[in-house]
């Protein structure tokens, strides 16, 4: 098999080639996209070429269980942020929110505020982030006193750049520990 060096963005056809690896025997092999996609089931997950027959919901109320913030000995808060335009991210939280209602704004392109004023302290908040958008992307978060701030930049490796930018969130998941 070649390396794949560098692939155009654009709309998948359904009778476009896919390589995948059989799962029994490890061999590569080509299917069409259409028949890639009549396999994935968006309301279930799939596992080992089998459909657990599990909704989205029901894995994230099983996890909600098992991980009960209630035990913990910090406040969190976990969601996933998108954001388009220039309009503030919108969150979806993920479990229990015992930090309290951060409200999320623009300042900037590429700048974003969530604020709960007298929440957070920079010696015991911890962020962990994942920016889910692009490799031609990153995600930087750190805290002050009434606010979290978060900067997304485009990455332009050949031109050693960075550059602030809009649009990079997108269900990007963030949780805020505050000890």
């Amino acid at each position: 098999m070649g390396k794949i060096k560098d692939y155009a963005v654009g709309t998948v056809n359904p009778n476009d080639l896919v390589t995948v690896s059989d799962a029994d025997t490890g061999d590569t092999k080509n299917i069409l996209a259409s028949d890639f996609a009549g396999a994935v089931d968006s309301s279930t997950v799939v596992y080992d070429g089998t459909t657990s027959g599990l909704a989205a919901t029901d894995v994230q109320a099983a996890i909600d269980e098992v991980v009960s913030d209630t035990t913990l000995d910090h406040a969190v808060y976990r969601a996933r942020l998108t954001q388009t335009g220039t309009s503030a991210p919108v969150a979806t939280i993920l479990g229990s929110n015992t930090i309290g209602n951060i409200v999320w704004t623009r300042t900037d392109a590429g700048t974003y505020r969530g604020t709960l004023a007298g929440s957070f302290n920079d010696d015991t908040v911890i962020i962990i982030g994942s920016n889910t958008l692009s490799v031609d992307s990153a995600f930087v978060a750190y805290p002050t006193t009434n606010y979290i701030e978060i900067k997304t930049y485009y990455v332009n490796l050949g031109a050693n750049s960075f550059q602030e930018q809009d649009e990079c969130l997108y269900n990007t998941f963030i949780e805020i520990r505050n000890y």
